[in-house]
């Protein structure tokens, strides 16, 4: 993390000073799940902001950046699929995965008979190595008139047994007519037998034999639409340039600003940035770096050597006086918008705009900003003073002038 935008964080989100001081001398590192969850997201949040304006200086880039990240989510498509039909499992079934051991996996389908689905369910609940699996949703409907066919059947019962919509499987097991069982030990095949979902007659056979059981009884084709093929063909005609543009142009229009009126009068004041632990923070060697109540100062560990600029940078009269600033201080200064162009036609192109005018990178000036430095009017100025923020507010004259 480079200094500036360690020091921007360090003050965004009140990173806890006996935390980064022994951090830094050990050169640990702190897990976000053991950090307060909110101050994780405040930190989440307000780094992204930051990071986003450091690293989009132009359109073209933005826009490259953003194509980079969907070919990447292209290149994992399989992990995607395999989130999504396992997403779509009838309400109300049993989802704990089954323990390593015996496990009998039930391929079914709504082309079965009622009252045979009705036995497998009941059995499904008294035999918990039973995973029943369907090969997709029904094709007029989906998921939903299959959920609503198996509550149907299921009707009475206290709940279903562990359903799963799984079309690797039925292609791993090669399976294409239903009912039709399979049976795992440790993870492994040791017997299979078409038309059979009684338990019981399984288990009489495995006693004798094994392997190929053969067939026996009605079986029919799987009327259900194969998921993974459905969401593959969804992706590949997935209109991903719409997908850019559309995340392109709804950045700034979904972004929450914080609300701070334009300055009313001149005026300064000095903030002290301490915060207050509010849980222990231990890193996974179990060594603690602070404790609850512990009172935490981010500029002792990262003394502010930058002047912070707060502006609105859609005022005309605070852009030519941030400009001014840009052009004759002396120093570090880092200028800060509190408005984002969310209503314009093209909301990068403005933020450009915005930037030239002022003469210097702008970054966002988020809500984890705003309850650090409780400005009341823009513009403002943040330095350090030893342990210390020095803020200045000023008021301007429509020229820009104060």
């Amino acid at each position: 993390m480079k200094p500036l935008f360690r020091h921007l964080v360090f003050l965004a989100v009140g990173i806890p000073v006996a935390a980064l001081a022994q951090a830094q001398s050990t050169r640990a590192a702190v897990t976000a799940s053991e950090i307060n969850a909110g101050m994780q997201r405040n930190q989440a949040a307000d780094a992204f902001n930051l990071a986003q304006a450091r690293t989009d200086s132009t359109l073209i880039k933005d826009k490259v950046v953003l194509g980079d990240m969907v070919a990447k989510s292209k290149a994992n498509q399989d992990a995607y699929l395999q989130k999504m039909y396992r997403q779509n499992l009838p309400a109300g079934t049993a989802k704990k995965l089954q323990p390593v051991g015996e496990q009998i996996l039930m391929f079914a389908s709504a082309s079965m008979p009622d009252g045979d689905m009705r036995s497998l369910l009941e059995d499904g609940l008294a035999d918990k190595r039973i995973v029943i699996k369907f090969l997709g949703g029904e094709p007029a409907g989906g998921v939903p008139a299959l959920t609503k066919w198996l509550s149907t059947v299921g009707h009475g019962l206290d709940h279903l047994p562990s359903i799963q919509i799984d079309p690797p499987s039925f292609h791993k097991y090669h399976v294409t007519q239903v009912p039709y069982a399979v049976i795992l030990k440790d993870g492994k095949e040791v017997a299979r037998v078409g038309g059979v979902y009684s338990t019981k007659w399984i288990d009489d056979e495995l006693t004798r034999t094994s392997g190929d059981l053969g067939s026996y009884g009605a079986m029919t084709k799987p009327s259900e639409v194969d998921m993974e093929v459905y969401l593959a063909d969804r992706i590949k005609h997935f209109d991903w340039k719409s997908y850019i543009d559309a995340a392109v142009a709804n950045f700034w229009r979904d972004q929450k600003m914080p609300s701070v009126p334009h300055a009313s009068k001149s005026e300064s004041w000095l903030l002290d940035p301490t915060t207050t632990i509010t849980h222990d923070i231990k890193l996974p060697t179990g060594v603690y770096l602070a404790h609850a109540g512990d009172k935490a100062n981010p500029l002792s560990v990262a003394p502010l050597d930058a002047t912070i600029l707060v502006i609105d940078a859609s005022d005309h009269a605070q852009v030519t006086y941030a400009h001014r600033q840009v052009l004759n201080h002396t120093g570090r200064l880092v200028v800060m918008s509190t408005a984002v162009p969310a209503t314009a036609a093209d909301g990068w192109a403005a933020w450009n705009q915005w930037q030239t005018a002022v003469g210097s990178h702008l970054y966002i000036y988020s809500q984890a900003f705003a309850d650090r430095f409780k400005l009341s009017g823009t513009p403002a100025m943040v330095s350090g003073v030893g342990k210390l923020l020095k803020v200045q507010q000023i008021a301007l004259t429509k020229e820009g002038a104060h």
